[in-house]
């Protein structure tokens, strides 16, 4: 079990030594502090259940929120669907939506944003830099853009934590056994996993309940974190002489094979990718994200899975009076892109999916498929956001270091294969289906797609969209492809979307 030894920073003090100079994929990093609590362990005969502690300047709250995640299905009137619009104005007027701090956030009729801001430092993976990232809320329409901030603008907002072995009591959680539904939970999530493996297609909603299961009871709510009472954050507008730069795909390129450079002017951002499919997946189609320090968003833990956990934390909320309907467009034919076996080809249809195939030499990943769709399957939160990416071989990491990559971050970012077996299976987060090079592919993907959003609207279009064996170049590839398609329905349409 890990813990954390706090040490808080006095505002404008200077971060942590990077890790430039470290070995790949070793060293000191951040990403420990969050924790994700989830009962997949790494063998799933032997439940383990591994804790991280969520580190901001409301640690205390965050780490309430965290606690009361139990990796399994979704709250209730949680449905999993993208509102497509419709007529019943009292389910689309932004001013009559109330936020539910159960509910986890999904795309709507309506423009989002963030209630409050949140911040996360930490290393870029591949640059080593330490950086600092705030995300604010932000106008309806603006979009999603980063903004180069001065040093000491959003680093006291930040809690450095060094890893240190720490029991739950001295973090003031409840001891796991003092919940009378822990194994029970547990017994039930395994049975369901296995199930989906076996070709199972209900959530865990619908298996809790033909099998008897008082879900209720077992997956109860009472800690979920309930900050409605909070004033919502005002938000600041994009400054005319300020450092931004859009997250948008005429913006983006290929880094390397395995990163993404956004870049404007003399303003470049790193690996957004994570980040851009939280805010993607979870609604958030207006956001202010500023950066401080490095110009790599930090790669935390290698999953997408502390923004999801933090976001669902400061809550979402329609764009305030300004905030119009938000623009959905999904194009009525089919789109594909592809390079020799590679492709990506979108098909129209009635429900939202994304299919990713990988292939990998080592015989511990070898071709695995994963689909997941936001209007039938579990929240964004639980099915993708907590896959890490994953490495043929340490010989590959080595490789990579050598080209000048992965200068930072530590062993628990990233799977690393080792033939037949993982250099640490600890890690494995899906070990059941053996998914988990998959599911990061589809969350790679998203975040690359979410470059092809107008601003104020969304990107992922209705129907099912299929990736196999395909890189970076790729799928931006097809990202503009997507963007060109949709500029063009707005057009037709009449629409009213900005112009990045």
């Amino acid at each position: 079990m890990h813990g954390h030894r706090v040490a808080r920073m006095a505002p404008g003090a200077a971060p942590p030594a990077t890790q430039s100079q470290a070995p790949c994929l070793s060293g000191c990093i951040d990403a420990r502090r969050y924790a994700f609590r989830t009962i997949i362990p790494s063998r799933p005969a032997k439940r383990t259940r591994i804790h991280f502690r969520l580190c901001m300047g409301q640690v205390r709250a965050a780490a309430r929120a965290v606690e009361a995640e139990v990796v399994g299905g979704a709250q209730d009137g949680e449905e999993g669907s993208w509102d497509e619009g419709g007529d019943d104005d009292a389910d689309m007027d932004p001013e009559k939506a109330q936020p539910d701090p159960e509910a986890f956030p999904l795309p709507q009729a309506y423009q989002q944003t963030l209630r409050r801001s949140l911040t996360l430092g930490g290393i870029g993976l591949h640059t080593g830099e330490y950086a600092y990232v705030r995300v604010r809320p932000a106008l309806a329409g603006e979009g999603r853009y980063f903004v180069r901030v001065p040093p000491g603008t959003n680093a006291g907002r930040f809690v450095v934590e060094e890893p240190e072995p720490r029991t739950l009591e001295d973090l003031d959680i409840d001891a796991p056994e003092d919940d009378p539904y822990e194994d029970e939970r547990s017994e039930v999530f395994f049975e369901w996993l296995a199930a989906r493996g076996a070709g199972y297609e209900g959530n865990l909603d619908d298996f809790s309940e033909e099998h008897g299961k008082d879900f209720e009871a077992l997956f109860n709510k009472e800690d979920a974190l309930d900050d409605s009472t909070l004033p919502d954050e005002e938000v600041q507008a994009r400054g005319a002489h300020e450092a931004w730069v859009p997250a948008c795909i005429a913006s983006a390129s290929a880094a390397s094979a395995h990163h993404t450079k956004l870049q404007r002017e003399d303003v470049s951002i790193l690996s957004p990718e994570a980040l851009l499919s939280t805010l993607e997946a979870c609604g958030i189609d207006n956001a202010r994200i500023e950066i401080e320090g490095g110009s790599e968003v930090p790669v935390i833990d290698g999953s997408a899975m502390g923004w999801a956990v933090e976001l669902r934390s400061v809550g979402v909320r329609p764009c305030g009076p300004q905030s119009t309907r938000a623009v959905w467009l999904s194009p009525p034919q089919p789109l594909t892109v592809g390079d020799g076996d590679a492709f990506i080809t979108f098909y129209p249809g009635d429900v939202m999916k994304l299919t990713a195939g990988v292939e990998f030499e080592a015989p511990a990943i070898g071709r695995q498929w994963h689909t997941w769709s936001p209007d039938q399957d579990e929240h964004f939160r639980y099915e993708v956001a907590p896959a890490r990416r994953c490495f043929d071989s340490p010989e590959e990491v080595e490789a990579l270091t050598q080209e000048g990559l992965l200068r930072g971050g530590a062993d628990f970012v990233a799977l690393v294969a080792q033939g037949q077996d993982w250099y640490d299976d600890s890690l494995l987060r899906f070990p059941v289906d053996d998914s988990e090079a998959a599911r990061h592919a589809i969350q790679s993907l998203l975040g690359v797609l979410a470059l092809a959003a107008l601003p104020g609207s969304r990107a992922l279009p209705l129907g099912h969209t299929v990736m196999y064996r395909a890189g970076l170049p790729l799928q931006l590839e097809f990202a503009r492809a997507l963007r060109r398609e949709l500029t063009r329905l707005a057009a037709e349409t009449g629409a009213e979307v900005g112009g990045w």
